[in-house]
């Protein structure tokens, strides 16, 4: 499943899932290396700059369909991704 469509799935009501994806995009671009993925104290920065981000654009959108308390889940599911994909 692509960053896109978890997040329109699962966090951004109405379809406006382009601002969110940039910013976990640029979470993940900034953490990755060649090697990365066998580190995974890069994995648990990964998943923390996710949930950030989260925390940010829920503050300032209210189309977030997520609580706070599935931010969490919401990592883990992107994390899947992003370890098969980068």
């Amino acid at each position: 499943m692509a960053i896109r469509q978890l997040v329109s799935e699962k966090v951004v009501r109405y379809g406006k899932a382009d601002e969110l994806v940039s910013k976990i995009a640029q979470c993940v671009a900034e953490q990755t290396f060649p090697g990365w993925q066998a580190q995974t104290s890069v994995h648990a920065t990964i998943k923390r700059d996710i949930i950030l981000e989260l925390a940010k654009y829920a503050q300032e959108h209210t189309d977030i369909g997520l609580s706070p308390d599935d931010y969490s889940k919401f990592s883990q599911e992107a994390m899947n991704y992003v370890e098969k994909h980068f």
